[in-house]
């Protein structure tokens, strides 16, 4: 993946908002139809989500961050967004003086199907929050405020009793709420029989994009996979969301991208944890990591 230098600053929500004068347009084709194909960081551009806007062709970041705006939540003040660059071929930050070519759709029969700009947005918090960047204090405020707290979930899981399971160790061991991101369950009876008074709240995702936009601000996305970071030595964050693979693929490189943190559980024998047992395992070592730090 190429990433182009990113902005500095970037500005508020009201200066995106205001910013929708149409400036340095191709104004012999006037305002056309263009996609918006939108991705948080963790899921793939095939799988985006579209957005259909009238805008010039060329047209300027700031009008992309307009039209954005209206049509997909994101915060600038911890996401950052990315175009995708057709001429660099790679990923660009925009700015508000980027300068955005729609690419020209064809149809299978050759002819014209409209334009095209593929968009992922990106969660700081997920990178390593360097001291005095515009997002350090914001995180710190959010870590540091209340009582450690987290939640756990599956990408793609596929047994239900896995996630029945699952959900039992997380609410004896202090978790927030139990998801599965893409479910690809066959037999649901397990989770229709097994909602039990005082079990911590499930929730399922669509997909990583409905997950990535509504995860809470600040808290950190820890993958649980192989050639990670050990687990004995890991520092789990106050507020963490633990992201385990499913129990037939793993966690996808896509997502691991997403994560601020990969952990690795060690092992004797073999390296691969059935999914409760992995989720468990992470559980009690933070738990037991909570009880020696006195938290």
């Amino acid at each position: 993946m190429v990433w182009r230098e990113r902005e500095r600053e970037r500005p508020s929500m009201a200066t995106i908002i205001a910013e929708t004068s149409i400036v340095g347009s191709d104004t012999a084709s006037g305002p056309r139809e263009v996609d918006f194909r939108v991705v948080f960081t963790g899921n793939h551009i095939a799988k985006g989500k579209f957005v259909q806007v009238v805008l010039p062709v060329p047209f300027y970041g700031s009008q992309l961050l307009a039209e954005l705006a209206k049509h997909v939540v994101f915060d600038p003040s911890y996401h950052d967004i990315l175009f995708y660059n057709s001429e660099y071929r790679g990923w660009e930050y925009v700015k508000d003086t980027s300068e955005v070519w729609a690419r020209k759709q064809k149809t299978i029969l050759g002819s014209s199907k409209g334009y095209q700009v593929d968009i992922m947005i990106d969660d700081l918090y997920q990178r390593p929050v360097q001291k005095f960047s515009r997002v350090y204090s914001r995180f710190m405020e959010i870590q540091n405020s209340g009582p450690p707290a987290f939640a756990i979930g599956i990408f793609q899981g596929k047994t239900a009793f896995n996630t029945v399971n699952l959900r039992k160790v997380a609410t004896q061991l202090g978790a927030d709420f139990v998801f599965v991101i893409h479910p690809r369950y066959r037999n649901r009876k397990p989770l229709e029989q097994s909602d039990l008074p005082g079990c911590v709240p499930y929730i399922e995702y669509l997909n990583f994009n409905d997950f990535a936009s509504k995860a809470k601000e600040g808290w950190v996305f820890c993958g649980i996979e192989m050639d990670g970071e050990d687990l004995v030595q890991f520092e789990h964050p106050r507020k963490a969301i633990y992201i385990l693979g499913a129990e037939d693929n793993g966690l996808p490189m896509l997502v691991q991208q997403a994560c601020r943190h990969i952990i690795n559980i060690p092992s004797v024998r073999s390296e691969s944890f059935n999914v409760t047992c992995a989720g468990s395992i992470v559980m009690y070592d933070r738990v037991q990591k909570q009880v020696a730090g006195g938290q």
